[in-house]
């Protein structure tokens, strides 16, 4: 066992004076803060929810994330050194080096990998934007996309992470899961995104059964007013992962007959038919 040299406890004492509520201050030897990690992490966050074209300047994203200009024009150029913003006469947009390690995660996705020539096909037979989705960890994530003619992909951006209970390709995805672990979820709260938003566990649970008797998941404005949809729930039990396919039109358009009668059946079809593959595949 190696004994603790008296450099070494110079170099504790150090580590611990440079400490407060347990939470590390940046130290002469290059050690980085919590706070620093966290002011980054919002800073990109701030740039990528930019109204404008996903772009920003250092007083907008200091007014937004409450920090000082110096501080975050500080955590900018730390960004924009290793590729993960670019600077335009002082306007910060994010780079592409987001999409390298995003579009490795997305390919090594089974449902991802199985799922696009599916989602591509229902798309063309009933010419109507189709989305996969699938959960990771409480939420769940939008994965791909086919036939955006609504031009949607402001309100459902790839990528984007949302409240399994605000929508129809979370709802079907929660029907999904054991009782327990949807009990856990509803535990942790159920947020409002719309007045249409089921925020009362019991009226949730209400809700899965309904999707469980019935294989398909309604959302007519819940994450969105302006956006409804039918999503079916996919299963790989290979990775023991769970997503949906989902066919999302504007709210005035789903309120038409066809929305209901038709689609919901081929939807279904489409979602068994991935689970199929995705289980034997």
């Amino acid at each position: 066992m190696r004994v603790a040299t008296p450099r070494d406890r110079r170099r504790t004492r150090s580590l611990l004076g440079n400490t407060i509520a347990g939470v590390p201050r940046r130290d002469p030897n290059g050690w980085r803060s919590w706070r620093n990690d966290r002011d980054r992490r919002d800073a990109v966050r701030a740039v990528g929810r930019a109204p404008r074209r996903g772009e920003a300047g250092v007083s907008a994203l200091a007014a937004r994330l409450e920090l000082s200009k110096s501080a975050v024009h500080k955590h900018l150029k730390t960004l924009e050194q290793h590729g993960y913003v670019h600077n335009t006469d002082g306007t910060y947009r994010l780079g592409l080096k987001f999409l390298e390690y995003g579009g490795k995660v997305r390919d090594a996705s089974r449902i991802y990998d199985l799922g696009r020539r599916k989602v591509s096909e229902l798309a063309a037979e009933i010419d109507e934007l189709v989305i996969l989705s699938v959960r990771e960890f409480d939420a769940g994530v939008f994965l791909y996309r086919e036939n955006d003619q609504y031009n949607l992909k402001e309100t459902i951006p790839l990528g984007n992470r949302f409240h399994l209970h605000q929508n129809g390709a979370g709802k079907a995805m929660l029907a999904e899961l054991p009782d327990a672990e949807i009990d856990r979820i509803i535990g942790e709260g159920l947020p409002g995104s719309t007045p249409r938003t089921i925020t009362d566990g019991a009226a949730l649970w209400d809700e899965i059964e309904i999707i469980r008797d019935r294989g398909f998941a309604v959302n007519r404005g819940e994450r969105d007013p302006e956006v409804s949809a039918i999503s079916a729930a996919v299963t790989d039990p290979t990775t023991d992962t769970v997503g949906a396919i989902s066919v999302s039109l504007p709210t005035n358009v789903a309120a038409q007959e066809e929305f209901m009668e038709s689609y919901p059946e081929k939807i279904t079809q489409t979602a068994s038919r991935l689970s199929l593959q995705l289980r034997h595949g």
